[in-house]
């Protein structure tokens, strides 16, 4: 199965990478970082485990599980839902460009 189209299937453990449209900065200052963290956590910190990160200026790097379903509450996998539809692709700088390269990327680990 292509990695870029694989589900992340719960109990997998993955490296999940991006890097900024055209290579340009996606962290200018210490709150951005703050503020990607932030969101981060907000989304999707109850669904994953983070074994560690990776924030550099024009990409970052995430080592994660998916939680189990059995480690969710029900009202849980509603927000997971609310959560895969705000897509960091979707973000765009002072210009209107999109802020990250179309495909984000993931391997799962073995």
């Amino acid at each position: 199965m292509d990695s870029k189209t694989e589900s992340l299937i719960p109990g997998g453990v993955y490296h999940i990478y991006n890097r900024a449209n055209g290579r340009e900065k996606l962290f200018l200052n210490d709150d951005n970082y703050t503020f990607f963290l932030k969101r981060y956590y907000k989304y999707l910190g109850r669904f994953l485990d983070t074994f560690c990160y990776c924030l550099m200026p024009n990409h970052f790097h995430f080592l994660i599980r998916v939680k189990e379903i059995e480690e969710l509450d029900l009202k849980d996998l509603t927000g997971l839902t609310c959560a895969v539809e705000i897509n960091l692709s979707g973000l765009k700088d002072d210009n209107e460009n999109p802020l990250f390269a179309k495909q984000k990327k993931k391997r799962k680990k073995k």
